[in-house]
């Protein structure tokens, strides 16, 4: 059986929810992306936009879960401002040679997650297996349980296929990292 891992950021909890959902059907490992700072009220939120804007790589916690290891990687991020959330930029710029095979979901206040999807696969630096885009409102209204099944299928069968050959690197050892975020 092929090993998936989910990784996400979730600001708000809305991608954490769907993560959660995605990895339970799954049977997928599930790692949380974390801020190093806080992002919460109002002043958390002009940082996220001003992130966003200028393409900053925020500090976000270590993450020393060797990647290579797995099969598949889902990574799901919120889309702000049309764009990729910084803290999965950072993520991606981090960690992306570790990837052989991707997928990515999105959450969003708008309609569109092209251009964030456009950001993820620059930075993976070859194409995701399958996208998904939800919106706040299928979240929020248990409109995306039928979405989130499909993709579910789409990422069991990629998981499946043989991955393109990809040199992978190794990151620091897994005990050098202590503060290692896993959610389950």
């Amino acid at each position: 059986m092929p090993s998936i891992l989910v990784v996400y950021y979730s600001r708000s909890g809305t991608t954490r929810q769907v993560a959660k959902q995605l990895a339970e059907k799954l049977g997928a490992d599930l790692l949380a992306v974390q801020d190093i700072q806080s992002r919460r009220g109002l002043s958390g939120y002009l940082r996220s936009a001003l992130e966003v804007m200028g393409r900053s790589l925020p500090a976000i916690e270590p993450t020393c879960t060797p990647l290579s290891r797995y099969d598949l990687i889902v990574l799901g991020t919120p889309v702000w401002m049309g764009r990729l959330s910084s803290p999965m930029r950072r993520f991606l710029n981090d960690h992306a040679p570790q990837m052989r095979k991707a997928a990515f979901f999105t959450t969003m206040g708008g309609k569109d997650a092209r251009r964030a999807f456009a950001d993820m696969q620059e930075l993976l630096n070859h194409p995701p297996v399958a996208t998904l885009a939800l919106t706040h409102g299928q979240v929020l209204h248990d409109q995306c349980l039928a979405p989130i099944h499909d993709f579910a299928s789409e990422l069991e069968r990629a998981a499946m296929r043989p991955a393109a050959p990809h040199i992978a690197t190794c990151g620091e050892p897994q005990s050098a990292c202590p503060s290692l975020k896993w959610q389950s």
